[in-house]
């Protein structure tokens, strides 16, 4: 169909077997109309059929076929003509059979006043192009949708609105079916009660009617919502009011981008951070080492040698030979402590066998037991365990440090040091393969705890809590790597004001 504006002058057919009245209608509106006459039916069908014409105007009385006929045939195959007859009040009958048939859009009596019949053309192609008019604007509005539809189906983020009144779903495209988990004749009339959590639901529509009260749109970048069939799922939402002509929210609309991927990328890179500086911090340690071990052995050599040399001197059995081959086990043990330092630095290599713990376990309490103060009380439950693969210096290397670290703790009030060594199954939470049958060795103290929000940092290298004249934050560092090198696994829990336990498990090793 042509668009009105390009209809020049309107077009009308006149059908009649008289050549006069053909010649003189013609004559008289061809200046308004583009005229096209007819002196038979069958020549007006073949000029509809060739031409768009807008009003046919036909006598009644023709050879061949009559007007009421004709307007029957034209109202069926040309249903967008403008129909008229030309009629005398003595054709009554074929006016109404031309009115039921042909539904006619008016008629003129003989003779024809020109006057009444512009006057009557005008006002029906007025009515005729507004109908045209608004019907291309529909065809237009129609598109528009259409075309709208189509982009919003296949953007990829979920698009939902909302109705402003009772916040019910009334449209979600095939993204938010697919980020939802509920097919759309599931979401749509709904709310989000009928889709989310309760506490989860109760706070989804606490922001949609903030949106709607303030006319303002909100956006929140990361918010955590658990999809019935996908578990939880991280969103970026955007919620806007749509207003209506009176500046009233009428609909909600949502936009939802799912971010889970993008988060768990970004808390796996801040993971591999944490691991490179920790790496770094390790490395440098290793060099740090390196140097301070080099210069250890060096005054570490002689006290060896001259404890030797008065070992030799002191008869055994007496006090003082007793105090001397105290400092000369000391100085081995030192010596062993060297060794690790340069094993911690990469600098030597680690030689573990199997060894009993019991033994190992007691004499560091034997030698740290003398340098407690008298409020601190030492609690042992040692049992005689399985043979371990490890190496006795890095045993008494951990031990030493617990015991410390849990003094440390209950200066200056005291409190009471256990330690226990025993056969134990370690917890379900700990690492999957251990076997069931370990060796648990685990130090509690009653001294001041360690607050929660801090104690997943405790075995990080250079973290302390304690003042810089009691530690240098890498004791739970080195345990925690000496424990994990022999294939076990460590476990620490604190409570402030109550203290701390810290428990090891160690595979058994079957001889």
């Amino acid at each position: 169909m042509k668009n009105i504006t390009e209809i020049s002058k309107p077009t009308i057919l006149y059908v009649d077997d008289d050549m006069a009245n053909l010649t003189s209608f013609k004559a008289v509106f061809r200046r308004t109309y583009e005229i096209f006459i007819a002196s038979s039916a069958q020549e007006a069908i073949d000029i509809l059929r060739s031409n768009k014409i807008l009003v046919m105007i036909t006598d009644q009385r023709m050879p061949g076929m009559t007007g009421s006929e004709l307007l029957e045939i034209v109202a069926k195959d040309f249903p967008h003509t403008l129909r008229f007859m030309l009629t005398g009040f003595t054709d009554y009958h074929p006016l109404v059979d031309a009115i039921n048939k042909g539904r006619l859009h008016g008629y003129f009596p003989k003779p024809f006043d020109a006057e009444q019949i512009r006057s009557r053309i005008e006002q029906n192609l007025k009515n005729y192009y507004l109908e045209l008019e608004n019907h291309q604007l529909l065809k237009k509005l129609q598109e528009s949708e259409q075309f709208l539809d189509t982009i919003i189906e296949h953007i990829p983020h979920t698009i939902c609105v909302k109705d402003a009144e009772n916040l019910a779903f009334v449209r979600v495209n095939v993204a938010g079916e697919e980020q939802f988990g509920y097919s759309r004749e599931e979401i749509i009339g709904r709310t989000s009660y009928d889709l989310f959590t309760q506490e989860e639901a109760e706070i989804l529509t606490k922001e949609d009617k903030e949106v709607l009260a303030s006319g303002k749109p909100i956006d929140i970048p990361e918010k955590k919502i658990y999809i019935h069939n996908k578990g939880d799922r991280w969103f970026h939402t955007q919620k806007m009011p749509i207003m209506d002509e009176n500046g009233s929210p009428n609909f909600l609309l949502i936009v939802c981008r799912d971010i889970t991927e993008r988060k768990l990328m970004l808390e796996k890179e801040e993971v591999l951070e944490k691991q490179i500086l920790q790496l770094n911090k390790t490395q440098a340690l290793g060099r740090l080492a390196s140097g301070v071990a080099h210069d250890f052995n060096n005054m570490l050599s002689p006290i060896i040698s001259y404890t030797g040399m008065l070992q030799m001197d002191i008869p055994e059995g007496s006090d003082l030979r007793l105090y001397v081959d105290g400092i000369y086990t000391a100085a081995l043990r030192s010596k062993e402590l060297v060794h690790q330092i340069l094993t911690f630095s990469r600098k030597a290599e680690l030689k573990a066998v199997p060894i009993k713990l019991k033994p190992i376990i007691k004499e560091v309490l034997q030698l740290i037991r003398s340098s407690l103060p008298c409020n601190i009380k030492i609690v042992e439950k040692i049992d005689d365990c399985g043979f371990v693969i490890a190496d006795a210096t890095q045993i008494h290397q951990i031990v030493m440090n617990l015991a410390a670290n849990s003094c440390h703790a209950m200066e200056p009030d005291g409190g009471v040091l256990t330690v226990e060594l025993k056969h134990e199954a370690p917890e379900t939470s700990l690492q999957e393969d251990l076997s069931d049958e370990c060796v648990c060795i685990k130090i509690k103290d009653t001294g001041s705890g360690i607050d929660q929000s801090i104690i997943d940092k405790v075995f990080d290298p250079y973290f302390t809590t304690k003042s810089s004249d009691k530690g240098t934050g890498l004791g739970l560092s080195v345990v925690q790597g000496i424990v994990k090198s022999y294939h076990g696994d460590i476990n620490i829990k604190s409570e402030l004001g109550k203290g701390t336990e810290v428990t090891i498990y160690l595979p058994i090793h079957c001889l």
